[in-house]
């Protein structure tokens, strides 16, 4: 019998890879759809922006259900929503499925993620949350560059619909090999808001959104920011996105030893003061002429931003987890939404300024959200010791 947490692990690659690979396939979504780049972007921000508003509202009203029947909810909505994508003949269509998507989303990865974490040790949490991430890297490293390449190959309806078939496997298996799981702890919405409003709390979720948002400002455009600098075939993104989710598979299995031997604060400060000189480093690459031979230091600038990116899961996970030790899945959907405030504003600001800046300089817009994030990082680590 295949074990609990690879069911889980394989919900989140699915999550993962309807999340994300609109980010690859962009290009075909605007034409397939009748309208501009920046406008099918916003199939990014609108997933982000429901699975944000959901994820606690979810969490709240699902506490008094059986765990496993959660999850399956959740699966099925995402196969729901992916068929829907790959059927809509328009932009509005399409933006409606990304909802569905997005609530199915919502419902399974916070539920999973807390699942993990109170069965893991405080000693080894954050290995534990690296390995919980590992269906969400994978999907970076799989399903996104497998889902690019069979757009580009077949056409985007049928990234969709095998994202949904994907979707569909993991519920059969999960309904007929997963255990039963007691339900939620108790409480609702109202002790949701009081933990928001935490000053310890609070700065944690504003840096992780400030964090999504920078990555999501050059990930969703990363096709033209590389052709941007260095002449490089949209077409071909499959292979940057490959190296970018390799990257990130591998990184799941030291960065979450990363922060249990150094501590979860000095992990995420390293994560953040990474990130925002990758994305600086792309930003000047964008201020020289294209060229071809700027295509392997642009590598070199996503191979720095997988490593870093991957050690802040673990680390942001397990400061909340501190923070709020009675209250870990509440924290855990909290931190989900923070990181689609993120990815929906990143995308969406992406998209506003793609139309009045060259694409390359998409790039220190993420590297000012990283630094902003630092700072945060680093004031409010100040003031706690203060205290």
């Amino acid at each position: 019998m295949v074990p609990p947490f690879i069911w889980l692990a394989c919900g989140n690659f699915v999550v993962g890879t309807g999340a994300f690979v609109v980010a690859g396939i962009l290009p075909l979504l605007a034409d397939g759809l009748g309208t501009s780049v920046s406008a099918a972007g916003f199939g990014v921000t609108v997933y982000g922006l429901v699975y944000a508003a959901t994820a606690p509202l979810i969490n709240a009203w699902t506490q008094r259900f059986e765990r496993r029947r959660v999850i399956l909810t959740g699966v099925s909505l995402l196969v729901l929503g992916n068929v829907a994508a790959a059927l809509a003949p328009g932009i509005e269509l399409f933006l409606a499925s990304r909802m569905v998507t997005a609530l199915g989303g919502a419902m399974f990865s916070p539920v999973a993620t807390a699942a993990v974490a109170a069965l893991a040790d405080e000693r080894n949490r954050g290995r534990a949350l690296a390995q919980a991430a590992s269906g969400i890297a994978l999907s970076t490293v799989l399903g996104v560059p497998l889902g690019t390449f069979l757009g580009y190959q077949i056409g985007w309806r049928a990234t969709f619909l095998a994202i949904a078939a994907a979707g569909a496997i993991v519920a059969i298996g999960m309904a007929w090999a997963f255990p039963a799981i007691g339900r939620g702890s108790a409480g609702g919405f109202l002790e949701r808001l009081r933990l928001v409003r935490d000053l310890r709390v609070l700065p944690v979720l504003l840096a992780t959104a400030l964090w999504t948002t920078g990555s999501y400002t050059v990930y969703t455009y990363v096709a033209p920011i590389f052709a941007d600098i260095a002449a490089f075939d949209p077409a071909r993104i499959d292979r940057i996105l490959l190296l970018q989710g390799a990257v990130s598979v591998g990184a799941t299995f030291f960065t979450g030893r990363f922060v249990d031997r150094v501590g979860a604060d000095r992990a995420v400060v390293a994560g953040f003061a990474g990130l925002a000189v990758s994305f600086a480093c792309l930003g000047l690459l964008g201020l020289l002429p294209r060229a071809e031979l700027l295509l392997w230091p642009a590598i070199l600038c996503v191979v720095a931003w997988a490593l870093c990116g991957w050690t802040l899961h673990p680390g942001q996970q397990s400061r909340l987890i501190a923070l709020a030790p009675g209250n870990a899945a509440v924290a855990l959907a909290l931190y989900a939404s923070a990181i689609y405030v993120g990815i929906a504003s990143g995308a969406a600001l992406g998209g506003l300024l793609l139309g009045h800046l060259p694409p390359g300089k998409l790039a220190f817009v993420g590297a000012a959200c990283e630094a902003a994030a630092l700072v945060l990082v680093i004031v409010s680590r100040r003031r706690s010791a203060g205290l």
